[in-house]
């Protein structure tokens, strides 16, 4: 997840653990133990998870944002090159790992760079002992999406944000608003409220100048992010790799849809339906497998939020049926994707 840490993966390793599998989790580049403490403070002052989520997602150089996911799917790549020379030096030797049946799990912009990970590492490299080194046999993802900008600006959780600060770039009524309001220096909460009151008052001429701003900076933005966008990997994904691909929706009432990556968007290739349709997945209800080859499916759920496949906070049952979809589609290369709670599975 953006503003995340690898040790998010502990909540998962239990029940992948009880399926024979072992967890293997790297920092996404600015996260965790990945900031930058410039000034010596002990303090890290670059930072996604600890100063901004901006820091990652870089507004003011895009493609310093777009890098940063390219940097994350490279660093997946090396992580599975490095398991071919896992090695125990304790005195137990008690690490036995199958680098030849290797998975991934991400959530989030975790499965971002999973899915594009995936892809890239099992694109042929012309030469079966080095395919073999990068291959991956499935990929479980949380709640991506593609069309990075869209659904950035769209989201219910980053879009209040991003607009206040393309908005104290570009209005100078805005920034004289935030000031009135909040003084100097504002945080980013206050600058989440000062937008969402700013654009109240707006009559509908004005919100149409700022749409036009929004608009135009979202167009800018995608155009530069293309390159690490899951538009430019899902065909690929979906042509190599088995995928498990797990998005709450909502039961369009009080239990609402994912409000961070959100499912659907004003755009057709951006969100996590247009992702998952875009691999060529479809939506799966119930237990699929194949005696003779691989599955691959949508699960949606009616219950939940972003990133319940880590947490149980939104819903317990949730959290324990993504986690034992994981385990199981991951133990069995594949050949089958396991519901079982079909309750808070939508139909």
């Amino acid at each position: 997840c953006i503003t995340g840490t690898k040790e998010q993966m502990m909540a998962i390793s239990g029940t992948l653990s009880l399926h024979g599998i072992a967890t293997v989790a790297i920092d996404l580049p600015l996260h965790g133990s990945r900031g930058f403490d410039v000034d010596g403070d002990g303090a890290d002052d670059i930072s996604a998870t600890f100063v901004s989520p901006t820091h990652f997602m870089n507004l003011a150089s895009l493609p310093t944002a777009r890098d940063n996911v390219r940097q994350g799917m490279a660093d997946l790549l090396g992580l599975r090159l490095g398991l071919n020379a896992v090695a125990d030096m304790t005195a137990t030797q008690a690490i036995d790992l199958d680098v030849s049946k290797v998975s991934v799990m991400g959530v989030s912009l975790g499965a971002i760079t999973g899915a594009n990970f995936a892809a890239m590492a099992n694109s042929t490299l012309g030469n079966d002992t080095l395919d073999g080194m990068f291959a991956i046999n499935a990929a479980s993802l949380e709640s991506p999406a593609s069309g990075i900008a869209t659904f950035l600006m769209e989201s219910p959780d980053f879009g209040p944000l991003l607009k206040a600060l393309l908005l104290s770039e570009s209005s100078e009524d805005f920034v004289a608003y935030v000031g009135q309001v909040y003084g100097e220096n504002a945080t980013e909460a206050q600058l989440r409220e000062a937008y969402t009151d700013f654009v109240a008052l707006l009559d509908a001429e004005a919100r149409a100048e700022v749409e036009a701003v929004f608009a135009q900076f979202n167009f800018a933005a995608q155009t530069i992010l293309d390159a690490g966008d899951p538009t430019a990997y899902a065909g690929m994904l979906g042509a190599t790799t088995p995928v498990h691909f797990m998005s709450v929706v909502g039961d369009g009432g009080e239990n609402l849809p994912d409000q961070v990556n959100p499912v659907v968007t004003s755009l057709p290739l951006a969100g996590q339906h247009p992702m998952a349709a875009m691999i060529g997945l479809e939506q799966v209800t119930s237990t699929i497998s194949s005696e003779t080859g691989t599955v691959s499916g949508q699960v949606r759920f009616n219950s939940g939020a972003h990133a319940s496949s880590l947490s149980p906070a939104a819903d317990p049952a949730v959290t324990r049926e993504m986690q034992l979809q994981v385990g199981g589609f991951i133990k069995s290369e594949a050949q089958a994707l396991p519901i079982t709670n079909t309750d808070v599975v939508a139909n």
